[in-house]
């Protein structure tokens, strides 16, 4: 708390700083000795919270000082000290604007601080009352009265400010060239050089029309010459006595609020004039209530309105007026004034426009507009309430329908638009903004050509415009960009505002977001088109199908009815046999893809990974196809020769699949020319190739061909045999073993087919010798073998059949079963067979069953495992139920005599 202590007396100003500084908390003291420092410290920029002035001063009073802080509306309140307990001295001094007074009286320090929290809580309370400082013409001729009564009212009652004249003249020049308002008093005396007081008095009241009070001054008690100054209109009379100066303060503030206080009276009911003409004669009700919401006036215009004369609508409480619902609606707002959360200030507005819904007399609601402030006494307490009520009816009705279409608009799933007719925009609603990504404040003044995509050509836009100029409606697609640059789709419906006059003024366009319906529809054509290539497909596949099959069939069956015939030579019936054994290879090959592209559809296919010889891999694969370029006359080559040995961890089945069915390709659509195939080996992969000088594959087919039931030639127009698999197969093999296949090729170009495997092996260092593909001949075979007991499972008779014919130069003893169950008691009974060739499926007990209850029997005895299946995994599946070997069907009669050799040699 800062203080400004005022105090010519030292001794007093150190005791009071002492005091204050020990009774109250975080207080500093700015201590002035006079007038003059008084002045330094209040022009300085400290900010006071309070002033301690003593009056009695060595070079003035403190009144002084008073005035000045009121004057210039310091805002802080201020404590006058006294010596004397002098009555007149504390009234001047409370009405010049202090708020206390203090005596300063043995214990007077003790009361200060008290007295300055007081103080400083009642000035802000009545922060806007302030002492008026009243301005008094005061006209005499006498220098030396002039002068007596200057210094005695600047001593106690500075607030009384004298302008002096000394004659009747200068006054009427003063209130006539001077501002007339300016004065609040005229103090006359009553003999006046030139125009006496009697004629200055007529002056003033009757040619100048000025009401301010007058008080006229005599030297002598003459009653009549008083009686005749008030007849003229002067307000009061003081003799020149011997407490004359000490009365004139009271004289002047009684005149000076008597005019006032008549004056404002006198305006008031002016004005309550003016407003009860005004509200009787108004078309909105004008009403007054007291703050039990009971009416004390409601003007004619309610007869009107809810058709209750004045006298019938005065005697109803407000609960009766209004609807349940618009009841609670003011009750709310009354409650908060009464939980004082209302400031003053906000209190002089209690009700600004709030809508409420009122009972007419035939029991019929009307909607109301409420205005309402509160009437408030001179300490701003609320005493009643002030409204003004009007009939919004038909505002209400057309308000209701615009909020309707206003939250239609707003929560249309629909993107609104509205521009001006340059198409800048001047209103868009939530949708857009959800759609589009901008907001209202970053749409608006913008053109919506920023939307643009560049998918809509001009030619369409300046249809668009042309449209819509013309005042028709324009309905199209857009295919649009949001802020962030993604693309949408919109169905758009644009049409003209029109005003009275027919004119355009805006655009109006309403939009449906029809990404993800054009996303469906194009799928949808893409899907139709799929079908329908699906078709076309499928005829192709069935039509090769037919072909593939038909064709090994009818060599098989066409030259098996040709060897029954008699008298066919040795000759040829070699050539039908081999005729019929390339028919059924064929056949073969055909059933082998297709279950191999099954079980790559169905995910079934697996990968057995063992480090492979690549080089032996190659050469084998070479040695294999040789004959078979020969035949067409094409030069068959490889290049794995000029590498190290090199070692591949991968599956031997599939790289061999792969390899083989590329270079058969390359041989089956290579008419002359050459083939060559092999590999690379770069960084960290290997990268096989198959390049021929064929009919080449056209660009557009490139990707197509890898797919299944898929040829190069798909319209047959070069009909080549084939299902149109071995690609789909190589490439589904390929990205098994972690590979890619691409290739280079154009049409009649030739093609070069690539596909990499991972290099995941270290080379080593073997001795490889080329495998020669050629019949195993077994020397003595017969009577190496003859001592073999052989049991044939198999539930097919035809394959028994077949199998007992291939072994029985073999067997001495050869004893054929049906199923697993009768393989098992057969060699229960008889426990001293050399070899057990057991099928896989058959009825009762399939052959893995039959194998492990034979085991269970017999560890020694050689089980070899055929099957028609030929699946991968079925290998290890007969090995795992403890088959010693697997072969497949149709059994290879060289392949199986070398099964036996493996197993037998040793007998002889």
């Amino acid at each position: 708390m800062k203080i400004l202590l005022l105090e010519d007396n030292l001794s007093d100003a150190e005791l009071t700083t002492i005091g204050l500084s020990r009774l109250l908390p975080n207080v500093s003291i700015k201590h002035a000795s006079s007038l003059s420092e008084a002045r330094v410290l209040l022009d300085s920029n400290i900010i006071f919270d309070i002033a301690l002035l003593d009056v009695n001063l060595t070079d003035g009073n403190g009144l002084e000082i008073l005035m000045e802080i009121r004057q210039k509306d310091f805002q802080f309140p201020v404590i006058m000290l006294t010596g004397a307990g002098d009555e007149e001295i504390a009234v001047t001094a409370l009405k010049s604007g202090a708020e206390d007074y203090i005596v300063k009286r043995t214990d007077y320090i003790a009361n200060l601080p008290e007295a300055i929290y007081q103080a400083i809580s009642n000035f802000k309370e009545n922060i806007s009352s302030r002492a008026e400082i009243i301005e008094v013409l005061y006209i005499e001729h006498h220098a030396a009265d002039i002068d007596f009564t200057l210094r005695h009212l600047a001593q106690h009652a500075p607030f009384i400010h004298i302008s002096p004249v000394m004659s009747s003249d200068e006054a009427l020049r003063e209130l006539q060239l001077d501002n007339p308002e300016k004065y609040k008093i005229i103090l006359m005396d009553y003999k006046l050089p030139g125009m006496d007081a009697m004629e200055l008095i007529k002056t003033v009241r009757q040619q100048l029309k000025l009401k301010i009070p007058i008080i006229i001054v005599t030297g002598q008690g003459n009653e009549e010459l008083a009686v005749q100054a008030l007849k003229l209109g002067a307000n009061d009379y003081i003799t020149k006595n011997d407490n004359y100066l000490i009365k004139l303060p009271s004289i002047i503030i009684n005149s000076y609020q008597h005019y006032e206080l008549k004056e404002r009276n006198k305006a008031q009911l002016e004005s309550e004039s003016k407003y009860r003409l005004l509200a009787d004669n108004a078309g909105d009700i004008i009403f007054t209530l007291d703050m039990q919401l009971n009416y004390t006036y409601i003007s004619p215009a309610v007869k009107t309105l809810r058709g209750y004369t004045p006298e019938e609508a005065i005697k109803q409480n407000i609960v009766d007026v209004l609807t349940p619902s618009s009841y609670l609606k003011l009750s709310k707002l009354m409650g908060r004034l009464q939980t004082n959360e209302l400031s003053a200030n906000k209190k002089e507005c209690l009700i600004n426009a709030v809508e409420l819904e009122m009972y007419r007399k035939d029991k019929t609601t009307i909607w109301t507009e409420v205005k309402a402030s509160l009437i408030l006494d001179e300490n701003k307490n609320a005493i009643g309430i002030l409204g003004v009520t009007r009939d919004i009816s038909d505002r209400k009705i057309i308000s209701d329908k615009l909020i309707k279409l206003s939250s239609a608009v707003e929560q249309s799933p629909s993107l609104i638009e509205i521009t001006d007719t340059l198409g800048n925009v001047e209103y868009i609603n939530p949708k857009f903004t959800e759609i589009t990504g901008y907001t209202l404040d970053e749409i608006v003044g913008r053109n919506l050509n920023i939307l643009k995509s560049g998918y809509t050509s001009s030619e369409e836009y300046n249809n668009l415009w042309e449209t819509i100029r013309s005042g028709k409606e324009w309905r199209g697609e857009f295919q649009n960009k949001r802020k962030d640059g993604s693309m949408y789709w919109e169905q758009a419906a644009i049409s003209s505002i029109k005003n009275e006059d027919g004119e355009i003024t805006h655009y109006l366009a309403i939009k449906s977001d029809i990404t993800e319906k054009k996303t469906i529809f194009d799928e949808l054509i893409k899907a139709k088109e799929q079908a329908v290539e699906s078709d076309r497909l499928k005829s192709a596949f069935l039509a090769n199908m037919s072909h593939e099959i038909r064709t090994p069939m009818n060599g098989i069956l066409g030259f098996s009815s040709l060897l029954s015939q008699p008298g066919l030579g040795k000759e040829e019936q070699k050539e039908y046999i081999k005729l019929i054994q390339v028919s059924g290879a064929r056949m073969l090959n055909l059933i082998s893809e297709i279950i191999d592209i099954s079980k790559i559809e169905s995910g079934m296919m697996e990968i057995s990974l063992q480090e492979v010889d690549i080089n032996e891999k190659v050469s084998y694969i070479f040695e294999l196809l040789k004959l078979d370029a020969e035949e067409k006359s094409i030069q068959l080559s490889y290049n794995s020769q000029h590498f190290d040995a090199l070692y591949l961890n991968t599956d031997p089945e599939k790289l061999y699949a792969i390899l083989t069915n590329l270079v058969k390709n390359a041989i089956k659509y290579t008419d002359e020319g050459s083939v060559e195939f092999g590999y690379q080996i770069k960084e960290d992969r290997v990268e096989f190739f198959v390049k021929d000088t064929g009919i080449g594959i056209p660009v557009d087919r490139h990707l197509a061909i890898f797919e299944r039931f898929i040829q190069v030639d798909i319209a047959n127009i070069e009909a080549r045999h084939g299902a149109g698999l071995g690609l789909a197969i190589a490439k589904a093999f390929v990205n098994l073993l972690g590979g890619t296949i691409w290739l280079e090729s154009g049409e009649g170009l030739g093609s070069t087919f690539y596909f990499t495997l991972p290099l995941n092996s270290q080379k080593k260092e073997v001795n490889v010798t080329l495998p020669i593909i050629e019949n195993v001949e077994i020397k003595n075979g017969t009577s190496l073998l003859s001592k073999l007991k052989i049991l044939i499972a198999d539930d097919d008779a035809i394959s028994r059949k077949l199998i007992s014919k291939s072994v029985k130069e073999f067997g001495k003893e050869i004893i054929e079963v049906k199923n697993g169950l009768e393989a098992v008691e057969s060699f229960r009974a008889n426990s001293n067979f050399d070899l057990i060739l057991m099928d896989v499926q058959m009825p009762v007990m399939n052959g893995y069953e039959a194998i492990k209850e034979i085991r269970k029997l017999n560890n020694e005895i050689v089980i070899i495992t055929q099957s028609a299946f030929g699946l991968t995994g079925d290998r290890e599946k007969a090995i795992s139920a403890g088959s010693n070997d697997y072969i497949t069907k149709p059994i290879n009669k060289n392949e199986l005599e070398l099964l036996l050799n493996k197993y037998f040699l040793h007998l002889n």
